[in-house]
């Protein structure tokens, strides 16, 4: 018999409340599950131009405490705190708190 087993999915963008984000990373972290769709053994990845925020980066960090093999991760030019590269936005730090 064979047993698949889920090892990632991308659950960015999808607008998640805070609540239900950290419940998510609490099970993925027991099952080793990256949630940004990171494979087991990439080694980078460009979440660049994704205009990803705050929910989006307690994912990120859930991902990055199982997934050693990544060195390279480019976040640019989102609003991970809420703003944007020109400061525009509202300050929010629900994602690195």
């Amino acid at each position: 018999a064979v047993t698949a087993s889920l090892t990632a999915c991308n659950l960015l963008r999808n607008n998640l409340d805070k609540d239900s984000a950290v419940m998510l990373t609490e099970a993925a972290k027991k099952k080793k599950i990256s949630l940004c769709g990171i494979s087991m053994d990439q080694t980078s990845a460009d979440l660049s131009y994704q205009g990803l925020g705050p929910i989006d980066a307690i994912l990120i960090t859930s991902d990055l405490g199982i997934r050693a093999s990544l060195t390279q991760l480019d976040l640019s030019e989102n609003q991970l705190c809420g703003l944007d590269c020109r400061g525009q936005g509202t300050y929010d730090a629900t994602g690195i708190k």
